[in-house]
C-alpha cells in the first residue's frame, strides 16, 4: 500500500461449482510521513502566546499537538497558537499527523524556553581623543577595557 493512505479493505471470497463461502476481510493502514520543521520562535516569556506551524504531511485527515510542562494548545491544522503557563521555563512542543481511522504518525518537536543565552566576552580598543581646551587642542587618553559580562562599567 503507498504511504500517507488511509487505508484499505482486503476480502476474500471462496466458490465453487456448489456455492460460496462467507467473506473475510481485513482492514490494512497505511503510514505516515514525519511532519516538516515546526516553524515558531523558541524562546517564550511564561504567561504569554505564540503561534507555530508545520507543513502539510500528503493523505493526512488532522494534526495532533502534544506540549510538555504546562503547554497548551488553541486551534489545529497545521498552525496553532501554544500557550505557555506561569512559571515556565521550558518544554517541547511536538506534532504528528493523524489519519482517519486513529493512527497517529512519527511526531516532530522543537524546543522552547524562557531563557536567553549568555553574552560573552566584549572588548573595547579605544584610542586617543581630542579635547578643546581655551586655545589649545589636548589629547587625553583613553585606555583599552575589558567589559566582563554580569558586571557592571561606567563609561
Amino acid at each position: 500500500m503507498p504511504a500517507n493512505e488511509s487505508g484499505w479493505d482486503i476480502c476474500v471470497t471462496a466458490s465453487n461449482a456448489c456455492g460460496q463461502t462467507n467473506t473475510k476481510c481485513l482492514t490494512i493502514r497505511g503510514a505516515l510521513s514525519t511532519p516538516a520543521v515546526i516553524s515558531g520562535t523558541t524562546v517564550a516569556c511564561a504567561s504569554s502566546s505564540g503561534t507555530y506551524s508545520t507543513g502539510t504531511v500528503a493523505g493526512a485527515s488532522g494534526y495532533s499537538w502534544t506540549g510538555t510542562n504546562g503547554i497548551t494548545f488553541s486551534g489545529s491544522g497545521t498552525s496553532i497558537t501554544a500557550n505557555f503557563p506561569s512559571g515556565f521555563t521550558s518544554g517541547q512542543i511536538c506534532v504528528a499527523a493523524t489519519l482517519s481511522c486513529g493512527y497517529l504518525g512519527p511526531q516532530r518537536c522543537i524546543t522552547v524556553t524562557s531563557s536567553v543565552s549568555q553574552l560573552g566576552l566584549m572588548v573595547a580598543h579605544l584610542q586617543y581623543v581630542p579635547v578643546k581646551a581655551a586655545r589649545y587642542l589636548v589629547y587625553q587618553p583613553i585606555q583599552d577595557c575589558l567589559l566582563i559580562p554580569g558586571q557592571r562599567h561606567r563609561a
